[in-house]
């Protein structure tokens, strides 16, 4: 694994989002993706990086679900399930 401080470094000098680093499906729970931030996050402060603190700290706040989901109560935006088709056939 990268050193924090390189790692960073390299996201802001390629001036990608930081949100699409901890967001990535490569992280397999959310636990980790809590333990990247708290790493980017300290590593952001120690190298003055404002912006970043502030866009991991939204980051953050959103993966913590202190926002509400904006799709929870739309139908629309729940999976469509096929039922399940039972042939019984009778008499045999």
């Amino acid at each position: 694994m990268r050193e924090p401080t390189a790692l960073l470094r390299g996201v802001v000098d390629r001036r990608i989002p930081v949100s699409q680093v901890v967001s990535s499906r490569s992280i397999s729970s959310d636990q980790e993706a809590v333990d990247i931030i708290k790493i980017l996050s300290k590593t952001a402060v120690e190298m003055n990086l404002v912006s970043v603190v502030d866009e991991l700290s939204r980051t953050q706040a959103l993966g913590n679900s202190l926002l509400p989901d904006p799709l929870q109560d739309v139908p629309e935006a729940r999976p469509v399930l096929r039922p399940k088709v039972r042939v019984t056939v009778l008499g045999q």
